[in-house]
């Protein structure tokens, strides 16, 4: 039905094969895939022509296909030229008005993977024997040619069924992703579980909070906030007072919360501290727990109870230490996005922490109602619009303070949580 040539590839190590080129030659990357060979990476010299493919040119017109590494890639050729000894040049013995090469054009590609091949080092590859044997179904002329027009007809319809096809797939893999997003949002809206009448309402847990951080300024354990926020309605609509000024911030309110919510500044809830550097060399196996910036990106997920990591005594002594239901956030990071990942320390005893990154203590809050707080996409836009740099992001722990924090009661943070796992497992097995 058709003969075939193989193309050469000329000495590379060579020069005079290839300074100067004027002439095209194929390699398997220029090939486009059902389509036309216009243009190529590299191009040989009249020297190559006589002494490596003794003037055989294959024209334009000519259907090429690759039949080894990546076999049964298909092209025709928009001008003269040569090409590479992983394709081959097809030549019908009877091709009235190039029907039959418009026909092998289209079913070569499939033919050609049922073919006998072989494993390379790259790919899979026919050989001689295997080209000479492959059985190409052979119908009339003319119904070669209604079969090339109608597959002509339907490749638009077909491409554009493979791009909804890939945004279908595309959609599905990142389903339960924006799923669990969608979960925080609700969760952090007071839209997730029900409320409680019940429940101690969200504002006498902030009083109680503001009375524990007095205690502690006193005792000297942590310093006082010169500009402690305190978020109150008034007249239906939001006021903040800093020290003796305050303003109405109904514009920076996000959205509405539930009755029984409120809304404070993060620094409002315990202290955020920046730990301490510690040097990769530093690290050991055992000895004194402690976490390093990097490690929330790549070992730990939402929440931990032992480190990976540990140095020694003679180190410990001068870190800074989180204790059980501290959460951690990172202030360095390489996206805006990821900045400000948040764990929390379920364990017992005291972490070191590292440099680059800040724990949240004396919060007395839900760890984890935090740690979803800082995933959710209304904490995302926030870390994306405080946060610094393109390469190296940055953040700090003054504007991770001034985000507004939507705080439930305590009872509905349990409730929270534990709807936000469910669903979250749920999610993933979809």
């Amino acid at each position: 039905m058709v003969n075939y040539y193989i193309g050469k590839t000329p000495p590379r190590k060579e020069i005079e094969y290839w300074s100067n080129g004027s002439i095209p030659w194929v390699s398997i990357s220029d090939l486009i895939d059902y389509g036309s060979v216009t243009k190529t990476k590299e191009y040989v010299n009249d020297f190559a022509a006589k002494n490596t493919f003794k003037e055989r040119i294959s024209k334009a017109g000519t259907l090429l296909m690759s039949f080894k590494l990546t076999v049964g890639k298909v092209s025709i050729l928009g001008m003269d030229a040569f090409h590479n000894e992983a394709i081959i040049s097809i030549y019908p013995f009877v091709d009235t008005d190039k029907i039959v090469t418009q026909y092998l054009f289209n079913v070569l590609p499939l033919i050609s993977k049922a073919g006998d091949t072989k494993s390379a080092i790259k790919g899979k590859t026919l050989n001689s024997s295997s080209l000479d044997s492959l059985l190409i179904p052979l119908p009339p002329l003319m119904e070669q040619k209604r079969i090339s027009d109608k597959i002509q007809k339907l490749t638009p319809l077909l491409k554009k069924y493979d791009i909804v096809d890939q945004e279908i797939i595309k959609h599905n893999n990142n389903f339960p992703k924006i799923l669990k997003k969608s979960i925080l949002q609700e969760a952090i809206q007071g839209k997730l579980v029900p409320q409680n009448p019940s429940d101690e309402p969200a504002s006498v847990l902030l009083e109680r909070i503001r009375e524990e951080k007095q205690r502690l300024i006193k005792e000297g354990k942590i310093k006082k906030d010169k500009n402690e926020s305190i978020i109150y309605r008034r007249d239906n609509s939001h006021y903040e007072k800093r020290c003796s000024t305050e303003v109405c911030i109904d514009a920076e309110i996000p959205f509405e919360i539930p009755e029984n919510w409120c809304w404070c500044r993060a620094s409002s809830l315990g202290k955020m501290i920046r730990g301490r550097g510690i040097k990769r060399a530093e690290i050991t196996d055992q000895g004194c727990p402690c976490i390093r910036y990097g490690e929330i990106y790549t070992a730990y997920e939402i929440s931990f109870i032992d480190t990976i990591s540990f140095i020694p005594a003679s180190l410990d002594k001068d870190c800074l230490h989180f204790t059980s239901g501290d959460v951690v956030f990172t202030l360095t990071g390489e996206n805006k996005v990821d900045i400000a990942k948040t764990i929390a320390f379920l364990g017992d005893g005291q972490i070191a922490a590292g440099g680059d990154l800040a724990f949240w203590t004396h919060h007395e809050m839900n760890p984890l109602y935090l740690v979803y707080y800082m995933a959710s996409p209304y904490c995302i836009d926030l870390k994306c619009k405080a946060a610094t740099g393109n390469i190296i992001v940055h953040i700090s722990t003054t504007k991770v303070g001034d985000f507004l924090i939507p705080v439930p009661p305590l009872a509905e943070q349990e409730r929270i949580i534990s709807a936000i796992e469910r669903l979250f497992a749920i999610a993933s097995a979809l």
